[in-house]
Parts: C-alpha cells; structure tokens; sequence
C-alpha cells in the first residue's frame, strides 16, 4: 500500500496533467527499463524521470495511472476510464501498433545444461550440440550454478551466450568464442 501512496503523490504532483499521457508511458518505460534510451528526453522530463529512479517509485503503477487504468490513492470516481474503452478509442483514432525498438528485442533461453569443475556447458541453438565454456574464462565463472541465468540470447540475427548475473554477453561468432577459449561439443566431457 506504501508503494502505491507513494507513486499516487508523486503522479498528482508531476504527471496527471500531461496532454499525452501515453507518450509519457512510453518515455518512462524508455527511460527505466532495458535499453535505457535517454535522448530526446527534455530537460524537465528528464529529472521527473530521474526522480522517480531516485525515488525508487514503483513505475508500473505510475504507468497504470497515466493510462488511468487505476484510480489515485486519494481520488473520487472518474479519474478511471474502462480500458475496454480506451482500446475502442484508440481504435476508432486509426492507430497502429508500433514497435519503436524493434531491434532491442531479444528471446533468451535458459539453456545452462551441466557444470563440470572445469567447464560450464550451454546448449547450442543446434540439436546435440553445446558449448564448451572454460571456468577460467571469465572471472565470475568459477561462481556459476545450475538456477543463474545463463543461457542463449537471440537478438538482430545473431546468438549470444548469456551470463545475466555477470552482466556479460558474448557473441556466438567464431572470433568471440576463440578469444575466450570456447568450443563447440557434441557431448559433454
């Protein structure tokens, strides 16, 4: 409940008058999440948005009351529309749907298959194939386990190996996986 008091007063405060309030949405979800875009933000926008990260305000709630999917900590009825409605209005207005950044989207598979004391192996996009990671590779890999994220990233066309924990991702393209001592097995050893 705390939580959402606490995103109602900042909302009343700084974003319920907005003329476009789904813009607003899409600038915030830009500014916090992956891939962080922070251009073209102007400068007052960008410190609200920054004093919500600041604040650690929690955003999808804030999202939800631009859209007025959800009423105000303190409102009266009226501040909420039926979203059944927004969706017929935004329908009736010939929109479409975007999608501005396209190329951020991913698919990640959770595809860590074993750990050896000396090699950690990743299921390849292939059947009956995996790569081979050296522990030594990296400094965080002696550290792995079988519930961390580590797995394949799909994203633009080309595959990564993912280590979400270690914030590190590694092209899958010979030269990458060379400088790191990795290989390509069929079969673990």
């Amino acid at each position: 409940m705390q939580d959402y008091q606490l995103a109602w007063m900042f909302f009343r405060d700084n974003l319920r008058r907005r003329t476009y309030p789904e813009e607003v949405a899409m600038e915030l979800l830009a500014y916090c999440y992956p891939p962080y875009i922070r251009k073209g933000t102007g400068a007052k926008k960008w410190a609200i948005y920054r004093q919500i990260v600041d604040l650690d305000i929690n955003v999808p709630l804030l999202l939800l009351m631009l859209l007025k999917v959800i009423p105000g900590f303190d409102s009266k009825d009226g501040d909420v529309e039926d979203m059944a409605s927004q969706y017929d209005r935004w329908l009736n207005h010939d929109c479409e749907i975007v999608r501005p950044f396209r190329q951020f989207e991913y698919v990640f598979r959770p595809n860590l298959y074993a750990i050896t004391r000396t090699h950690i192996y990743i299921a390849s996009e292939n059947e009956r194939e995996f790569y081979k990671v050296p522990r030594t590779a990296h400094e965080g890999f002696e550290r792995i386990k079988m519930d961390d994220n580590v797995g394949t990233m799909t994203m633009n066309g080309r595959t990564y190996l993912v280590f979400d924990e270690l914030l590190l991702y590694i092209n899958a393209s010979r030269k990458e996986l060379k400088k790191y001592g990795i290989e390509r097995v069929g079969s673990i050893e």
